[in-house]
């Protein structure tokens, strides 16, 4: 007859053999599984290190690429005016429009001039039939706008007056002109004027070549960045391109981060690499 297992509750089975010995103690190979506090603390001293070395490059490569996006957008945009200027007045020719033509008796209208000057009043109501303008207004100490060259240099503060567009671009700097100026040949045929752009408003860097750009207007309604080669045959003449940002000695139209460059050639740069390398 064979015999059953018994035990009570409280009893449970027996343990017998190794089994038994061993119940309730952590296995040998689990407990020299762990790390010390030191290895713990070698290793996040490690992670430390790559990361301070690693994280402000990538803040900075991101950074730049908002930029240069930002950069496209606004350049899209302000040409895209110009060009529907063209084609609501039937003409090949800037200085033909109706918005130009309303420049005041000097034909000239600049960021010096006063928001209801003759020079510059008619001009900016027809402006604001091709750009979405949020505010015109004359910048104050109050709003503290200095702004740098890419060489790091020298910081100069901002009071004249501002054009400031819906989506935060800032046009901080300008000469509209209706007679074009500086046709050496070329696609631009001839200048109507230059704009610098703060691509977003008054948020720094404020620097040029970071959210600070330079482009001339074209009497065709195209938009030239300073340091392009359309912009060095306009207004230098010839083909060997003396302000083209790529092969030019002059600081004013480099774009190079050397602590040298000024960047007022680094909009042309940007947009003919699709990228911000430097």
């Amino acid at each position: 007859m064979n015999k059953k297992m018994a035990f009570t509750l409280v009893e449970g089975p027996r343990r017998t053999g190794n089994f038994a010995a061993n119940f309730g103690k952590t296995p040998r190979i689990l407990r020299s599984a762990g790390f010390t506090l030191a290895e713990v603390l070698i290793t996040l001293g490690v992670v430390g290190v790559v990361a301070a070395m690693t994280i402000p490059s990538l803040v900075s490569n991101y950074q730049k690429k908002i930029w240069t996006t930002q950069l496209q957008k606004s350049y899209a945009t302000i040409q895209q005016g110009f060009k529907r200027m063209l084609a609501d007045d039937n003409t090949t020719a800037l200085s033909q429009t109706e918005t130009f033509l309303s420049l005041g008796q000097n034909g000239y209208c600049s960021r010096a001039h006063t928001i209801d000057s003759d020079s510059c009043s008619n001009f900016y109501v027809n402006l604001r039939k091709y750009f979405k303008v949020a505010d015109i207004r004359k910048l104050t100490s109050t709003d503290n706008y200095k702004y740098t060259e890419l060489d790091g240099n020298n910081s100069f503060n901002y009071t004249d007056t501002v054009i400031i567009f819906i989506d935060g671009t800032m046009i901080m700097s300008y000469n509209f002109f209706n007679v074009p100026r500086s046709d050496n040949g070329g696609m631009m045929n001839g200048s109507l004027g230059d704009i610098v752009i703060d691509i977003n408003g008054i948020k720094k860097p404020n620097k040029f070549g970071r959210d600070i750009f330079a482009f001339s207007i074209g009497d065709t309604g195209g938009v030239y960045p300073v340091g392009s080669k359309a912009f060095s045959v306009t207004e230098m003449g010839g083909d060997d391109y003396l302000a083209y940002w790529k092969t030019t000695d002059d600081p004013v139209f480099k774009c190079q981060n050397d602590g040298q460059s000024l960047g007022y050639g680094c909009a042309a740069r940007v947009l003919e690499e699709g990228k911000m390398n430097y």
